[in-house]
């Protein structure tokens, strides 16, 4: 009994949070929303960053906040090894169907960059975000 409670609170705080979760409409629109976070991203205004993407990202707002701590915390090994943020550039961009949408981005530090993926999948009701990634394999982007 315990359990199936716990259970059942659970998927209603889960499900509370993706109710909260705005669609974006159209691709242009998914396209401005990546433009939107790259923005900050290369500021490396990771609170805006965030912001941004929660708007769309159906995950449960603690996990998002954790994430954010963690790429804090990391960012400032980033910041030591590749020196100052030089901006972003756009990469790619793959359209499955009407379904799925893969933006590639980089940003350009000093001495090396960053590679970042956006996800985002449309059920249908619209688009939501549903991977966002960064790291620095850069002989990925050559495949």
């Amino acid at each position: 009994m315990k359990k199936n409670l716990i259970t059942l609170l659970f998927l209603t705080f889960a499900s509370m949070a993706v109710a909260q979760v705005e669609y974006i409409t159209s691709q242009k629109e998914v396209t401005n929303h990546t433009e939107k976070v790259m923005t900050y991203f290369a500021k490396l205004d990771l609170s805006h960053t965030f912001s941004e993407l929660k708007k769309h990202w159906p995950l449960p707002p603690e996990e998002i906040m954790e994430l954010e701590a963690t790429t804090t915390e990391q960012f400032e090994i980033v910041l030591s090894r590749f020196g100052k943020s030089k901006g972003y550039e756009f990469i790619e961009e793959k359209v499955i169907n009407n379904t799925l949408i893969k933006r590639v981005y980089i940003i350009k530090f000093e001495k090396h960059m960053l590679r970042v993926q956006f996800t985002y999948y449309n059920n249908g009701d619209g688009w939501v975000l549903n991977m966002f990634k960064w790291d620095d394999s850069i002989s990925e982007l050559f495949d």
